[in-house]
């Protein structure tokens, strides 16, 4: 299951964590600040979507692999930095940092991603 998190709710995710083989977070950069940036929202917003991955962590019911995964650009690219921290922070089991594929036809971004990744 992909999900950004926010709608996560504990029941909901005790329901999930049941059946579910693995969960990839899509959070798309690491802190409460770039989060209202990036997504044009409050910073409140990713401490809900943290506490909701934490809690998922969290279940001992859990059955599944959590991570935290994102797609990196230019644009998110010096925020998206520290999701691995991140991950390891809120008990998620792997971290996935990968090319944008809707770029991908660029060659512009497939230079861009070969510089600095």
């Amino acid at each position: 299951m992909f999900t950004n998190g926010l709608l996560l709710w504990p029941k909901i995710s005790e329901e999930l964590s049941e059946c579910l083989e693995w969960i990839r977070f899509n959070v798309g950069v690491a802190d409460a600040h770039s989060y209202g940036k990036y997504y044009g929202v409050s910073g409140s917003a990713f401490n809900t979507v943290c506490d909701n991955i934490h809690y998922y962590c969290a279940l001992k019911n859990q059955k599944s692999e959590a991570g935290i995964g994102t797609a990196v650009n230019k644009d998110n690219f010096k925020f998206a930095k520290n999701i691995p921290f991140t991950a390891i922070k809120l008990g998620a089991t792997y971290c996935q940092i990968k090319p944008d594929i809707l770029l991908m036809r660029s060659k512009k971004y497939i230079n861009w991603w070969t510089d600095c990744v």
